[in-house]
């Protein structure tokens, strides 16, 4: 979709601009190309009527809407003018090809070979047809001769890929999608499930029903050994959904979804290697959940109810299979929405819960869940001028099944986080050129935990700490210049454990700074320190980089310097590392025309001492090919 913004409107700060599609903030994937605003949904937007609107805050700092537009999605936006039998099809790929050779080497390197070649890139295709079909794909993959500095076997492989075709027409949806995805459930059972497998889905036009059924590897996979997800190496995830939205007068604001799984963990890990004295785990499992919304969509309410079936270690291991529960309520109320205090647009969220999970809950699709706990939790989400911040807490126990022979703690805790941008006047360049786009930083976050019961006879380490943090940052940018810096600290009070006790704290410092259009420079500094029963220990971190145009469009140089300084109980070696490249450009790359390049790369690090033995160097001449290919 483009928008066309006056960029004169008077009393509008610019720089506020945000972009939603039905009430989604979408801003970050807007591109500017002067007063034309290109927005891509983050997907394909659904079939029906949706909601397009553009706010800013005002001179005044008030948070206005500058405008909405209503427009109905009847089927792909980018193939409505595709007719009949026509096909339109885009096609680009970026790829870089690196011919390496070692001129010299001093106390070690890259590797023992003399020459190398290393590249790599990515393409993707989209094809549009007949108005309702649509194939996307995308994949990028490397070169590399160097044994010593492959991600696998290969001299040459794949490392994610993906493909999907979609139909959307009146009646039906349906999409196919093969390669690397994320399955799009957030339940107790699979969550964040991002893998390589096979998945369809599909589902009537109006959206009262839809469904789904998956084949998923159970572990990441790099290479092309097994493209899909599906063989043994990798294990695998089964399984299907099914959302219905069964009352008609509320279809849009109520959902039942019912999901299944079945699956086993893979017997080697992401590169392939695997390991003989392991024992995959598998598992099954079913949920049911609800979303709904009301009060004008102002309340949200869902739930969800799950049961798992675990075994750590498989058919073939000594621990036996068990089964467990996990079910939760959570509730979101928006209590002010775009109200008018002090001058200033105010939105108010608040939001509760209560979830358990038993404690031999587990799922092959949902690893990081963290079983054996129930927990009350509540938050709230305030956005008022200048100023957005979240304040959440919770209430937790663990051995929610009240296992007799271990002990029952409550954790309690809290975190706020919040930031400030300060609202200047847009109309006064001098200001905004002095001080850019300030923000401020800050939040805190305390934790207690406690034993809360005992066994007689159990013989382990108490439960009683407090962790404390926090951190308080500014910072600000402008067109060619950015800045940040940022305290923050920790302090672990532990009573439960001998010596237990901790404090940390770090400062860290970034800077750029575009000199010029052909001269950028960026400066980094961190200091760290740490005190805990083993001693104390300092560090110190420094970074400066140049990024120079020496020749317009034609000769190029990048230097880095990096420093590690460490002092105290845990002293370890300092170290100085330089790394540095120049550049010249024989032939510029352009879209279906190659680019060459020849260039001189090296570095050079060094230690405490100035003897031979700590320090080394390298030196290399590299040939760079670059080909972008757009159709």
């Amino acid at each position: 979709m483009q928008l066309r913004i006056p960029p004169d409107l008077p009393g509008i700060d610019y720089s506020t601009l945000q972009i939603e599609i039905d009430q989604i903030d979408v801003t970050a994937l807007v591109e500017v190309q002067g007063d034309l605003y290109l927005v891509t949904p983050p997907e394909p937007l659904t079939s029906g009527i949706h909601l397009l609107s553009v706010l800013a805050y005002t001179d005044e700092g008030q948070f206005v809407e500058l405008g909405s537009w209503t427009f109905t999605v009847e089927a792909l936006p980018t193939a409505e003018a595709v007719l009949g039998d026509d096909l339109d099809a885009e096609f680009e790929s970026n790829n870089a090809l690196e011919i390496i050779g070692r001129l010299l080497e001093e106390g070690g390197g890259r590797s023992g070979d003399r020459f190398a070649v290393s590249g790599g890139g990515g393409s993707q295709v989209e094809a549009y047809g007949e108005g309702r079909w649509r194939f996307s794909g995308a994949a990028n993959y490397f070169l590399e001769s160097d044994s010593a500095a492959r991600l696998t076997d290969e001299v040459f492989d794949i490392g994610e890929h993906s493909s999907q075709l979609l139909y959307e027409g009146e009646e039906l949806t349906a999409a196919f999608t093969a390669g690397n995805h994320d399955l799009g459930f957030d339940n107790f059972l699979a969550s964040g499930f991002y893998r390589r497998g096979l998945s369809a889905h599909g589902g009537l036009g109006t959206g009262r029903l839809s469904g789904q059924i998956f084949t998923l590897g159970a572990e990441s996979q790099v290479g092309a050994r097994d493209p899909f997800g599906l063989g043994d190496r990798s294990g695998h995830v089964h399984g299907g959904a099914i959302t219905a939205r069964p009352f008609e007068l509320i279809e849009d604001d109520f959902a039942i979804t019912g999901f299944y799984y079945t699956g086993e963990e893979g017997t080697a890990d992401s590169f392939g290697i695997e390991d003989e004295d392991f024992d995959p785990g598998e598992g099954q499992g079913w949920a049911v959940s609800f979303d709904s919304l009301w009060m004008q969509r102002r309340l949200s309410l869902n739930g969800e109810f799950a049961r798992s079936h675990f075994d750590v270690d498989g058919d073939s291991g000594s621990v036996r299979q068990e089964s467990g529960n996990a079910v939760a309520l959570r509730a979101g109320y928006q209590l002010l929405q775009g109200e008018d205090l002090a001058g200033e647009t105010m939105d108010l969220r608040l939001g509760a819960g209560w979830e358990r999970l038993d404690t031999f809950f587990g799922s092959v699709a949902n690893q990081g869940a963290a079983e054996d706990r129930e927990s009350l939790f509540a938050s709230a989400e305030l956005a008022w001028g200048g100023f957005f911040g979240t304040l959440a807490g919770r209430d937790e126990t663990n051995n929610v099944d009240d296992l007799s022979g271990l002990p029952t703690d409550r954790l309690r805790s809290f975190d706020f986080n919040g930031q400030y941008s300060f609202l200047l006047d847009p109309n006064d360049a001098e200001l905004r050129e002095l001080l850019g786009s300030p923000f401020a930083t800050f939040g805190a976050a305390h934790s207690r935990l406690r034993r809360k019961d005992t066994p007689d006879a159990y013989a382990g380490p108490d439960s009683d700490s407090d962790l404390l943090s926090w951190y308080i940052g500014v910072g600000s940018s402008y067109d060619d210049w950015s800045w940040q810096l940022q305290h923050q600290r920790s302090s672990l009070e532990d009573r439960g454990a001998t010596d237990g006790d901790s404090d940390s704290a770090t400062t860290d410092l970034s800077v750029f700074w575009s000199v010029t259009d052909r001269l950028g420079v960026s400066l980094g500094a961190q200091y760290s320190g740490v005190e805990d029963s083993g001693g104390d220990g300092n560090t110190v971190n420094g970074l400066i980089g140049f990024d120079a145009e020496v020749v317009p469009e034609r000769l190029s140089l990048s230097l880095d310097y990096n420093m590690n300084l460490s002092s105290g109980d845990a002293d370890l070696p300092d170290r100085h590392l330089v790394n540095g490249e120049l550049a010249w450009r024989l032939r510029a790359a352009e879209a279906n025309e190659a680019g060459l390049e020849f260039a001189l790369r090296g570095s050079f690090e060094t230690g405490d001492s100035s003897s031979d033995e700590d320090q080394s160097y390298e030196a290399f001449a590299v040939i760079r090919l670059l080909a972008p290919v757009s159709y």
